[in-house]
């Protein structure tokens, strides 16, 4: 088994074996069901997979993010990355994260926001972010400003898409 992923675009034929790794990554159907219901309402702007030895191992989603009042910008919001548990900590979740934000950059998405562990987190430049979101986070509400300054002046509530709702996740 080769060391480095490859990561690349995901293909709508493998939906099944992303979920099956998301659900193995976090020990529970939600995320998975979340994954699936976010590709069901079109609400994915970009699914990237990382694939070791012809297998997926990985996966990140981003989908649309609204800010309440409504602002211009492009808000995403990234969930869930997965890796399968027994290749966890090799460096593959660092892979789709630097692959994800650097295509981000280029589809001009302005800000990233995202639920999860800051220490982890901070390694890609995403910070506290002080923008408000519907599930009443704080120190795990975290932002990456792909645009300089764009929130510098913004005070808004975060809100996802449907299927965050709608699945449990």
């Amino acid at each position: 088994m080769s060391n480095a992923a490859c990561v690349r675009g995901a293909e709508p034929s493998e939906l099944d074996a992303i979920c099956h790794v998301v659900a193995a990554a976090f020990k529970r159907v939600e995320e998975a069901n979340l994954v699936a219901q976010l590709v069901s309402d079109q609400d994915v702007w970009m699914s990237l997979v990382a694939e070791l030895d012809g297998a997926i191992v990985g996966n990140v989603i981003v989908s649309p993010i609204r800010l309440e009042p409504a602002g211009a910008l492009t808000c995403g919001g990234v969930a869930p990355l997965s890796v399968t548990p027994g290749l966890q900590g090799r460096g593959i979740g660092s892979q789709l994260m630097f692959a994800m934000i650097e295509r981000c950059r280029v589809m001009s998405i302005d800000v990233l926001f995202l639920l999860g562990h800051p220490a982890y987190y901070h390694g890609f430049g995403f910070r506290r972010s002080r923008i408000g979101n519907e599930y009443g986070a704080t120190d795990s509400f975290m932002e990456l400003a792909l645009t300089p300054g764009c929130l510098d002046h913004v005070t808004a509530d975060a809100y996802y898409a449907k299927a965050f709702h709608e699945t449990g996740a």
